[in-house]
């Protein structure tokens, strides 16, 4: 009978986005094994970078970032797909985000 010798422990963040599609502002949530700083990147389906939140410090455990669905500048993003990323450490997530009008 085989029997398991070690239970590694998952590091990975597990990103989640709420409302999706949305049409405009979003939840942003992840799950951060170890305090640190976290980096929250937005880019559009041209690779362009619209909205960036760099090294934020998080606690461990649950987090969640709102976002209002705006650029840096303050401009209201036209509708199209995204791409929310979220790092932390050597650890990265990214998922699909949906813009409406």
């Amino acid at each position: 009978m085989h029997e398991p010798t070690a239970i590694n422990e998952v590091n990975d963040i597990v990103l989640g986005v709420y409302p999706n599609p949305t049409h405009g502002a979003t939840k942003i949530s992840f799950n951060l094994v170890h305090s640190g700083d976290v980096s929250l990147d937005i880019f559009n389906t041209s690779g362009q970078l619209v909205y960036t939140l760099k090294n934020v410090n998080q606690p461990s455990g649950s987090q969640m970032i709102y976002w209002d669905g705006k650029s840096n500048t303050g401009a209201q993003l036209t509708p199209g797909y995204y791409f929310v990323k979220v790092s932390a450490g050597d650890k990265t997530a990214v998922k699909k985000l949906v813009l409406m009008n």
